[in-house]
């Protein structure tokens, strides 16, 4: 009995080490955060969405609402649900030096809202907007209540057609970098047609070459059901690459879902 308890302590001891060096090793990693930054300014929705979450929360970098709601926008620009979501409530209630603005508010609820997003929806639905819902219209088009997040329009000017063959070249010849910046654009609608499946395509062939973000966002994509079938067992594989490779979200994020479990 004695014996066994000292295993149960020897083991406990070891897990406070391990969490106590974890915790440590992400929350002050400037290599993992330059990663980050580099992939946000590269296009990355993911990455933007992640950067805005640390700064907004002084996660491993010095707590900077002002870079949080930039990097919110960003990727609130390329589509990002939960960005959408924040950038609305920044707008609504007034953070960081931004005025309320009722008519930014209730663009971003909405544009998350036709997405899927159940509190968007609700905010939408609020009788306290008042005429601005009258006026107020998305890229000339109604917006319905949809989850499928599906819309094929450019979020940006049209890539250059020539441009975009020899980047096709260069991923379909191995080119990680060229793999990458294709899903990123794919996803995001970035000069191309907005196409998930696409994005799943390229990331995929960025991620068997071991790039940690195109694994990342496989896991998020696959998560999601986004441009493939829901598949949480293959999400998690991709998490794990990604978070045996150290990127940080990677890890928290399969903590996350295996505490749900």
């Amino acid at each position: 009995m004695e014996y066994a308890i000292i295993i149960l302590i020897f083991a406990a001891a070891i897990a406070a080490i391990w969490f106590i060096s974890y915790k440590g090793g992400f929350r002050h990693g400037s290599g993992n955060i330059e990663r980050q930054m580099k992939a946000a300014e590269h296009g990355d929705v993911f990455a933007q969405y992640e950067l805005a979450k640390k700064y907004h929360e002084g996660i491993g970098v010095d707590k900077d609402i002002r870079k949080a709601f930039n990097l919110y926008l960003k990727a609130a620009e390329h589509g990002h649900v939960e960005a959408q979501f924040i950038t609305a409530t920044f707008f609504d209630k007034g953070c960081a030096g931004i005025e309320p603005n009722n008519d930014e508010a209730y663009k971003w609820y909405l544009k998350a809202a036709s997405q899927g997003h159940a509190r968007a929806q609700f905010e939408v639905s609020s009788d306290r907007w008042g005429s601005t819902i009258s006026k107020m219209q998305i890229d000339g088009d109604s917006i319905s209540f949809s989850s499928s997040g599906s819309e094929h329009v450019p979020s940006k000017a049209p890539y250059p057609r020539e441009k975009l063959e020899r980047l096709m070249n260069q991923a379909e010849d191995g080119d990680v970098d060229a793999q990458y910046d294709l899903g990123i654009r794919y996803y995001s609608g970035d000069g191309v047609e907005k196409d998930h499946a696409k994005a799943v395509k390229w990331f995929t062939m960025a991620a068997e070459q071991d790039d940690a973000q195109a694994q990342f966002n496989l896991g998020i994509m696959y998560g999601r059901g986004e441009g493939a079938g829901k598949d949480i067992n293959t999400s998690m594989q991709w998490l794990r690459k990604a978070a045996e490779q150290g990127h940080a979200e990677a890890v928290s994020m399969l903590s996350k879902m295996s505490g749900r479990k």
